[in-house]
């Protein structure tokens, strides 16, 4: 995952418009935000995010739409890359469902609606 510019290079480097990143949605977890908790940007940093880092890295530029899905615990993480690798914990397997139903549902606003409707809708 932190290397996910590769892929996407790949991918957008026969677009001649260099415009590739404005179809693009990406999402990724997020351990700064509180677990279930989404986040819709239509553009950004990387915000520390490794992968996000390889696809602005891939791409030349922030501007692609991302949806960002909380996966902070309530307790300290001591070791991030330890942690993002482990399954969720019961409680959060049970509420998994509806997280990732609601994300996407984001999804779909933003490719219906926009993403300022969406982000206004889902932030």
């Amino acid at each position: 995952m932190n290397l996910s510019g590769e892929a996407l290079a790949c991918l957008t480097a026969k677009d001649e418009t260099g415009e590739a990143g404005k179809s693009l949605i990406v999402i990724s977890d997020d351990l700064a935000l509180p677990f279930g908790t989404i986040r819709l940007r239509a553009r950004g940093s990387a915000g520390g995010h490794n992968g996000l880092n390889s696809i602005i890295g891939a791409l030349g530029t922030g501007e692609f739409t991302r949806l960002r899905i909380g996966i902070q615990p309530e307790h300290p993480v001591s070791d991030a890359k330890k942690f993002v690798l482990n399954e969720f914990a019961s409680s959060e397997r049970r509420a998994l469902k509806e997280i990732l139903e609601r994300s996407a549902d984001a999804v779909r606003s933003v490719l219906r609606d926009g993403i300022a409707k969406a982000m206004s809708l889902y932030n």
